[in-house]
């Protein structure tokens, strides 16, 4: 493996675990039940509203209280060699999403409803305001962007399933009230080990 390469990859992967850190800081948390949220917050949004005042259920899960969910649901065929699936589910109103952000590399796939999706190389850093919404963006930026100039984009309908490579710039807009799962896939320890051994080797 290349020096040049290996400083890359770490260095992407700072930046990325600080830059996710820095974007779940900003995201304010309600403390609620599970049928409130459906009854109170489920709700479609207005185009008005910013990013951080959308109410979004997904991510940070009770696992155990949703474990027997979690069980139900059936793991992507494919997955990275040297790497873990830890999995998460959402549901989510018509015209709410999450702006650009990135992370490792994963699965999502929509169960009910449909979600529309961007991704751009990390290289490749898209034009937004982490205050817009998803669906403000879409309609006054990515709408009059040059084709060669979008980011890369498509429609997930139930059963259909996208791959997110690691650290690439994405978001999602729900164009219906949506359910959904993501596969993220996390390095484990001997991958972990693989990559400090090999650093160490190479300095």
């Amino acid at each position: 493996m290349q020096k040049n390469h290996i400083l890359r990859n770490l260095i992407y992967w700072l930046i990325g675990a600080i830059f996710l850190l820095f974007w779940l800081q900003q995201i304010p948390t309600v403390e609620t039940t599970f049928g409130v949220y459906l009854q109170k917050y489920l709700k479609p949004l207005n185009i008005n509203i910013p990013a951080n005042e959308t109410f979004y259920l997904f991510g940070d899960i009770d696992r155990e209280m949703w474990k027997p969910l979690l069980d139900q649901y059936k793991l992507p065929s494919w997955n990275l060699p040297g790497h873990e699936a830890a999995l998460s589910f959402g549901i989510a109103a018509v015209g709410t999403g999450v702006p650009f952000h990135f992370h490792g590399p994963g699965f999502a796939e929509v169960i009910f409803g449909a979600k529309y999706w961007f991704l751009s190389p990390f290289e490749k850093r898209p034009e937004w305001d982490p205050d817009v919404s998803t669906l403000q963006w879409m309609k006054e930026i990515f709408l009059n962007l040059p084709l060669e100039e979008k980011p890369l984009n498509c429609l997930l309908l139930p059963g259909e399933l996208i791959y997110f490579p690691d650290k690439w710039w994405h978001a999602t807009l729900n164009v219906k009230t949506s359910v959904f799962f993501s596969t993220f896939l996390s390095p484990t320890n001997n991958k972990i080990n693989e990559i400090k051994g090999s650093r160490k080797d190479e300095f």
